[in-house]
């Protein structure tokens, strides 16, 4: 069943980014600019949301976004120290970029596009997979760790799929590696809060640090 709905999650993103496609295409016809890069990103992002709710809901679970566990603030302290290494570090390694800021609808839509892929990719990741192999594994010694490590493990195939569009091997294999540490971060405070918006959140601060200095997103293109 995982497998099932990671493929069928990532048939919904490739459905998304085809209709992105069109519709940039249509409104250049149309006497508009093509959606820029973040904007694409933002529709295929949508439909994995989609999909994943979809999944959730086929499977009677749509009520695992509504569980408080332990409470969303509590949750977020929880597992802020390593977004706070993770910002520390980020600064250090990239320093502030020197381009001036974007536009605030630009900036906006930056924003949205990292809830996006937090909530896509954890709806999928640690609401439908990892839970569906806790409620498998969890009554046995090591069903936990298992559950963590095999939806990390998915969730980083997914990062290795880069690859295939043209993404540089060196930077996919950091990609790779990031998302293991994440996902095991990720999924672990998902069942220890009990709350799927707690990773979500966390998720989305994490894309934000990673990517903030993303040409034309908080900063404006250095060309």
């Amino acid at each position: 069943y995982c497998v099932l709905a990671y493929v069928l999650w990532l048939l919904g993103m490739a459905v998304g980014g085809t209709l992105s496609g069109f519709a940039s295409g249509v409104a250049v016809k149309m006497g508009g600019s093509p959606f820029s890069f973040i904007m694409q990103m933002t529709l295929d992002d949508t439909a994995g949301v989609l999909c994943a709710v979809f999944l959730l809901a086929r499977t009677g679970r749509l009520g695992l976004l509504g569980r408080r566990g332990m409470g969303l603030p509590r949750g977020l302290l929880y597992a802020i120290f390593p977004l706070v290494l993770c910002a520390v570090d980020a600064l250090i390694m990239k320093g502030w970029p020197s381009q001036p800021l974007n536009s605030p609808p630009r900036i906006l839509l930056f924003l949205v596009l990292t809830a996006i892929i937090g909530m896509s990719e954890d709806f999928l990741c640690r609401a439908v997979l990892a839970q569906t192999l806790l409620e498998r594994y969890g009554n046995k010694k090591y069903g936990p760790v298992l559950a963590v490590l095999l939806s990390t493990l998915l969730f980083s195939v997914m990062h290795f799929l880069n690859i295939f569009s043209g993404g540089n091997p060196g930077q996919v294999l950091l990609q790779v590696l990031n998302a293991a540490s994440a996902g095991i971060m990720l999924a672990t405070v998902y069942f220890t809060t009990g709350n799927i918006w707690v990773p979500v959140i966390l998720h989305a601060l994490w894309d934000l640090i990673s990517m903030f200095d993303m040409e034309d997103g908080i900063f404006q293109s250095g060309a």
